[in-house]
């Protein structure tokens, strides 16, 4: 098959598979379309930006100070029928967090929280 590191091991499959993902974007890409390696970072922000722009991500980040301007803690698909089109088994906690923030985000202030899943209206874990 395309990636035969599968038959190595179910279990460390995703791993393998993000590790190409990744090579694919930081190495191989940048080599092929002359990409500035230390530019990366800041094109990977601007495409996260522009999907939650189009609806597509939530972009969820914790606390305060740099750590909310660093990277996001938390991507989600916006809807969770993306899921349905873009995953071929998607996970159920995935598409509950989707469904929970695509919910609360409407009316409601949502963020990433270390001890629970999201903190909303910096008054409420769950």
């Amino acid at each position: 098959g395309a990636y035969p590191f599968y038959q190595e091991s179910l279990e460390n499959y995703p791993l393998k598979l993000l590790e190409v993902i990744n090579h694919t974007i930081d190495v191989d890409l940048t080599s092929l379309f002359h990409i500035d390696s230390n530019k990366l970072d800041k094109l990977k922000k601007i495409y996260i930006e522009l999907m939650q722009s189009a609806d597509l991500l939530y972009s969820l980040r914790g606390g305060s100070g740099m750590r909310a301007v660093n990277k996001p803690d938390k991507l989600l698909l916006n809807n969770p029928n993306l899921f349905q089109v873009l995953c071929a088994n998607p996970n159920t906690g995935s598409l509950r967090e989707s469904f929970f923030v695509s919910q609360l985000s409407y009316q409601h202030q949502v963020h990433y929280h270390d001890q629970g899943d999201f903190l909303v209206n910096d008054q409420y874990i769950f």
